[in-house]
């Protein structure tokens, strides 16, 4: 498996080739308003655009996110990711746009004290 990115326009373009076939999703980040620093590490979105059902390995990065996720398949979903400590197989399906909330560690620990998780 080989994997290389590139940016246009300040969009992460992703390609995954595996087994000469290509796969490619559009990931995009941006930083919060210094506001909110103190609890949210950054806003991000992944698309499939593809026809077909993507599968993915998500990676433990310390954080909680919650995303939004709207398909063909699922008109709208929400999902509440907590604290991972292995890799994940997931699922992206065909033509699905991500956008998710990644709160920083700060918050991460309150939430652990305040309700003894």
């Amino acid at each position: 498996m080989q994997l290389t990115w590139s940016i246009r326009k300040n969009i992460l373009h992703l390609s995954i080739f595996k087994l000469n076939e290509m796969i490619e999703f559009e990931y995009r980040e941006t930083k919060p308003v210094l506001q909110l620093t103190d609890f949210v590490e950054s806003f991000w979105m992944l698309i499939n655009p593809a026809e077909e059902e993507r599968y993915v390995v998500v990676v433990p990065d310390s954080r909680i996110d919650i995303s939004f996720s709207y398909s063909s398949d699922k008109p709208y979903h929400v999902t509440l990711n907590d604290l991972e400590s292995v890799p994940i197989r997931s699922v992206v399906l065909p033509k699905t746009v991500i956008f998710a909330i990644s709160f920083n560690l700060r918050l991460n620990i309150y939430l652990m004290l305040r309700f003894h998780l």
